[in-house]
């Protein structure tokens, strides 16, 4: 006897149609890309902040959720800025209450 059951769904995505062609894909990336980028565009100029403020914040509650301690050595290595930039950086995060 036959039965019909339904497969388990493992993605978010509907499977049961045709797969994407490889210019389809990089279609969604681009757009995927473009969203993103007007996103961090928006962030940024709402939190007054540059690239590399964003940037150590993202890395900052990242280590705090792994509950590690990040030091300024370890944003030196991680955003490829010197120390002084740093020094810079994080006194502005400190004094604007993002860290």
């Amino acid at each position: 006897m036959t039965t019909d059951v339904e497969r388990p769904r493992h993605c978010w995505y509907d499977d049961s149609q045709e797969s994407a062609s490889g210019v389809d894909v990089l279609k969604l990336l681009r757009q995927y890309r473009d969203a993103e980028t007007t996103m961090r565009t928006g962030v940024r100029a709402d939190m007054d902040m540059g690239e590399k403020d964003i940037l150590a914040l993202r890395h900052l509650i990242s280590a705090e959720g792994r509950g590690a301690v990040m030091r300024q050595k370890d944003i030196v290595s991680l955003l490829g800025i010197t120390n002084a930039s740093t020094s810079i950086l994080v006194g502005r995060l400190v004094r604007d209450g993002y860290a």
